[in-house]
């Protein structure tokens, strides 16, 4: 199964990634090699646009966070 998820989730995620909701069971599903996560290269700039933008997200997800999330999403591409 192939899974593309929007900005707003991930987002979501990187907010509150140590909570027990729908999202974080989805990202950790696929981190479990369950599903193919289709991660286009647009999707990852425009998450790292819309955060880096958005100063409430800014203060909340330092830019040393999201690479790092970034990066090791892209080791499974």
């Amino acid at each position: 199964m192939r899974v593309l998820l929007d900005t707003n989730i991930l987002i979501s995620y990187l907010l509150n990634p140590d909570s027990d909701g729908t999202i974080q069971t989805i990202l950790h599903t696929f981190l479990g090699d369950q599903f193919t996560l289709l991660l286009p290269e647009m999707l990852m700039e425009e998450l790292s646009v819309t955060v880096t933008k958005r100063h409430d997200l800014y203060k909340k997800l330092p830019p040393d966070h999201l690479q790092t999330f970034l990066g090791c999403v892209a080791k499974f591409f």
